[in-house]
């Protein structure tokens, strides 16, 4: 589900940012809502991972 759901959820940020360009947001305001999306997804995964693996070993 990780291998699955991580990658669409960037690329979604891709086509968003994207978006939000092509709307007239400025390029600081799209560079910050994709590195805010980034980190969000990157916690999530750990999240996933974490959550996951709790009971191995």
């Amino acid at each position: 589900m990780t291998l699955l759901v991580g990658p669409l959820l960037f690329v979604l940020l891709g086509f968003g940012a994207v978006k939000a360009k092509k709307a007239g947001l400025s390029g600081w305001e799209v560079l910050l809502m994709v590195a805010v999306g980034s980190l969000v997804i990157l916690v999530v995964m750990f999240g996933f991972l974490t959550w996951g693996f709790r009971n191995f070993g």
